[in-house]
């Protein structure tokens, strides 16, 4: 069976990074910069889990905000057909306090939680 991701981050350097690791893992991968991106991706494919990095723009090139990943993610969750899937929150926040994490998996419904630049990110994706 092949995993077919969708890396949402609003840095393309992390995004290729993100698909070079999947692949080596025998994953393939759709990736989005956006909040627009994403749901428009979502609309038209399927995926076996989603990487989303909560700092996001609505639309490329605007001011990426923690808020626009926690919506998406709220959203992705009451999608039809994705109220279960593994989504694993990709991001630099949350290295100082645990704050955030905890409210992600507790009030937006995040599966995992890995912190750039990807210590455990090979173990996260196994797990999902």
């Amino acid at each position: 069976m092949t995993f077919h991701a969708l890396a949402i981050d609003d840095d393309p350097a992390i995004l290729d990074d993100v698909k070079d690791r999947l692949e080596c893992l025998g994953h393939t991968c759709d990736g989005a910069t956006c909040l627009n991106c994403a749901r428009k991706l979502l609309a038209s494919n399927t995926y076996s889990y989603i990487l989303l990095d909560l700092q996001i723009p609505v639309c490329y090139g605007r001011k990426s905000r923690i808020p626009n990943g926690q919506n998406l993610l709220r959203d992705i969750r009451a999608m039809k057909g994705y109220a279960d899937i593994p989504i694993i929150v990709m991001t630099t926040h949350g290295h100082d306090s645990p704050d955030l994490a905890v409210e992600v998996f507790r009030h937006d419904g995040a599966s995992d939680f890995v912190k750039k630049p990807f210590d455990n990110f090979d173990q996260a994706i196994r797990e999902a």
